[in-house]
């Protein structure tokens, strides 16, 4: 089952990674969570695989900047976050568009992946989030895939 997962984590990094290199908010904090949240389940997979998920995310920060980083943390209730954080030397000039409809024709995929999540977690629902941030912290595109129940 966790072999399944980590190989669907890393396949949507990778892809992202690609998509970025070639909008909507949920609501939450810059970091994902409410206050209070509880998150159980897709925290205890990311801790039970930190050291996987950390080496997959460190692979793909190639041309993200010289700071630029991968994050894959838990949000609000059952969703799981992509952060795509670029580095200050990176330019965006001209990529906002190209970002969010990159991730608009990835939605079936992103909905799959959420599916297998939920089915694999046994969970009632699942989200994944995408964000693209820039240098400064600043979201440039999000947007969110929920599982189908």
């Amino acid at each position: 089952m966790m072999k399944k997962l980590l190989a669907l984590l890393f396949i949507a990094t990778l892809v992202l990674t690609f998509a970025a290199c070639g909008n909507g908010d949920n609501g939450a904090d810059e970091n994902g969570t409410a206050a209070g949240a509880t998150n159980s389940v897709i925290e205890d997979f990311l801790v039970e695989n930190s050291a996987d998920i950390s080496a997959m995310a460190e692979a793909m920060t190639g041309d993200m900047g010289t700071d630029g980083r991968v994050e894959i943390v838990a949000g609000t209730g059952n969703e799981l976050i992509y952060k795509f954080i670029y580095g200050s030397d990176f330019d965006f000039e001209g990529m906002e568009d190209m970002l969010g409809e990159s991730l608009l024709a990835m939605g079936s995929f992103f909905e799959m992946m959420a599916e297998s999540f939920r089915d694999e977690l046994e969970l009632e629902y699942m989200r994944i989030t995408v964000r693209y941030y820039d240098g400064a912290g600043n979201i440039i595109v999000a947007e969110s895939f929920d599982s189908n129940r």
